[in-house]
């Protein structure tokens, strides 16, 4: 929320789905996601799945957000 809140991005375009221990979501759609481990961060861009941070970052989280969402521009 903080790295949202720094870069002025808009909530509106974001989606957090909470999951319990057993990975069991409310969302329907949750399993399409093939989410293995938490936390994963799921990056979309024009409705296909950009890249993903499992668990942890390779650099940083704000690193590894930078060069997921600025690839193939």
């Amino acid at each position: 929320m903080k790295i949202l809140d720094l870069w002025q991005f808009s909530l509106e375009k974001v989606t957090f789905i909470g999951v319990d221990n057993g990975k069991l979501s409310p969302i329907g759609e949750y399993t399409n996601l093939d989410i293995q481990r938490v936390p994963a961060f799921i990056f979309f861009k024009k409705n296909n799945e950009a890249g993903r941070i499992i668990e942890n970052p390779m650099t940083s989280l704000e690193q590894d957000m930078v060069n997921i969402l600025t690839r193939n521009e």
